[in-house]
């Protein structure tokens, strides 16, 4: 019987994509190599001994591959498959939806303005993506503040009769009842536009040259707006630095890395100035860094953005040509990525790498944090390993009825909400916990493979229920712990199998911390889907 070890030797050595895929036929990887068969080998000799990549093959069923002609067409062909196939495993790519962007609704004869996590061919305009829903949405108040575009619906705006509060605070000019022309509401739309597109300066001379003309035909009122409207520009040029002489166009690119987590920061300079606006992508991928920092570029050069002439990388080694020749033809003029190794420009590299280190030092301490948890928890019940995925069981029901099953997955420390999952209880329709959970354990562990720790919600009871589950189910024994409500004010009580005393966790306790937070997690996914359950059955008998 031949191996899957056995079957990469007949790989071939050309660029490609190869597939990994559960027993079910389901894709839980693709990954794009140069060189296919001595990439997937790579996975079975214990190169990469993270406990990732140990937790995917032991997933791995069957491997497939598709040969391409060129790095650049893996490239592309990997790219297209992960957004077909959405593999659990995949870091980039995965979904489209996972950054925000700012809408410009140009199709409109008055654009809106708008935050959204969809990208759709409606005619409007999208920039981004932000990483940070925070600083999209403070552009767009910046930009509401300086354009005073509208933030209302179509809907909102074909049904005004008068002027909203928007416009007598000086936030929108409202054009829903025709207090400002279709003609004066594009200028406004063009620098926003501008604004967006990092084209401060621009902005700055249109005001100034409406301002001085509004003041020589005497129109004081619109010249004073101007003049504020141009104050809140010169401040926001003041948090800008000046880096070029000349009016240059280029982007920067910090790389920073700590274990398994990285940041790829990006630094837009537009007309020799940096940009309040940047971009970083953090990931868990297992390829190396300059591999990572290509796919970002690759992934963030989606039109509507497009790429400057210009791409300053953080790595000597230079940059795949299959990527610059994609890069070139999006701009549909030269793309150059090149590493400075001196001067100013070396200089503002350095501030690239700045941003992604304070990034990945913000967002560091919380993942230590969390990884400490884990091992605690790991210690504290004496797993046989880390425990990168935990599940929940809890029961939830209104006094027997609706009872549902809820499972919560949490996959290094986090919730996992894609695999989280309910269960409508078939069973007794009285209150039964005992039943309600054998029959959820029972169905969830008939197909799933196990995880490393299995947390039922009860005490001493529940946890028989669950070993009692395993061996129905001739399963390989794996960690099973149940947690209880403390008695009056004590803590939560942790049970394990063999034990009769509960751990003597303390509050605050960093596995208690994690496994109360795992469980009240279940508790609110159940309860909420048996409020939506009775809501439904009201709306029924009305």
């Amino acid at each position: 019987m031949t191996t899957l070890k056995d079957d990469i030797r007949n790989w071939p050595t050309s660029p490609g994509v190869y597939l990994m895929k559960d027993g079910s036929g389901n894709v839980l990887y693709v990954g794009k190599a140069r060189n296919l068969r001595e990439r997937i080998a790579s996975y079975f000799h214990g190169r990469d001994e993270r406990y990732q990549v140990a937790f995917l093959m032991r997933r791995v069923v069957s491997l497939d591959h598709i040969v391409a002609a060129t790095e650049k067409e893996a490239l592309l062909l990997e790219y297209t498959l992960i957004q077909k196939y959405k593999p659990k495993y995949n870091i980039f790519w995965k979904d489209d939806k996972s950054y925000v962007r700012i809408r410009l609704t140009t199709q409109h004869a008055f654009p809106g303005i708008y935050t959204t996590r969809n990208v759709t061919k409606d005619g409007a305009q999208y920039f981004g993506p932000y990483v940070s829903a925070t600083a999209c949405r403070e552009t767009v108040e910046t930009i509401v503040r300086h354009c005073r575009l509208r933030t209302c619906t179509d809907r909102e705006f074909a049904n005004r009769a008068r002027p909203c509060i928007q416009y007598q605070i000086g936030r929108c000019t409202a054009p829903c009842v025709g207090k400002v022309s279709e003609a004066a509401y594009a200028l406004q739309v063009r620098q926003a536009e501008l604004l967006l597109e990092g084209r401060t300066n621009e902005v700055r001379d249109s005001l100034h040259d409406e301002m001085q003309r509004a003041s020589d035909e005497m129109r004081f009122e619109e010249a004073a707006q101007l003049r504020d409207r141009l104050k809140l520009i010169d401040e926001t040029l003041e948090s800008q630095r000046m880096v070029r002489g000349d009016d240059v166009d280029e982007d920067w690119i910090g790389w920073a890395q700590h274990k398994d987590r990285s940041v790829v920061s990006l630094l837009m300079v537009r007309g020799g100035c940096v940009q309040d606006k940047v971009v970083s992508i953090e990931t868990k991928d297992p390829d190396d860094a300059s591999e990572v920092v290509q796919r970002f570029l690759l992934q963030y050069y989606q039109p509507p953005i497009t790429p400057p002439p210009v791409i300053y990388w953080p790595f000597e080694v230079a940059p795949s040509k299959d990527l610059e020749q994609l890069l070139t033809e999006r701009r549909a003029g030269r793309v150059s990525i090149r590493h400075p190794k001196r001067g100013q420009k070396r200089e503002l590299l350095q501030l690239a790498q700045a941003n992604a280190d304070a990034v990945l030092a913000s967002r560091g301490s919380d993942e230590d944090r969390l990884n400490q948890s884990l091992r605690s928890i790991e210690r504290a019940l004496h797993l046989p390993q880390y425990p990168f995925q935990m599940e929940c069981i809890d029961i939830s029901n209104w006094d027997g009825e609706q009872a549902v099953g809820a499972v919560v997955v949490f996959q290094d420390g986090k919730p996992a909400k894609s695999d989280y999952r309910h269960y409508n209880i078939r069973g007794p329709h009285e209150p039964n916990d005992y039943a309600m959970m054998y029959e959820t354990l029972a169905r969830r562990y008939a197909k799933q493979p196990a995880p490393q720790l299995l947390l039922v919600d009860g005490g001493r009871g529940q946890l028989q229920i669950a070993l009692r589950v395993i061996e129905d189910l001739r399963l390989s024994p794996f960690p099973v712990a149940a947690i209880a409500k403390g008695r009056g004010k004590g803590s939560d009580r942790i049970f394990l199998p063999n034990r009769k005393n509960p751990l003597p966790l303390k509050s605050g306790n960093p596995a208690l911390l994690l496994l109360q937070r795992i469980r009240d997690a279940a508790h609110h996914f159940g309860n909420s889907f048996v409020r939506h359950k009775m809501r439904k059955k009201r709306v029924k008998k009305s």
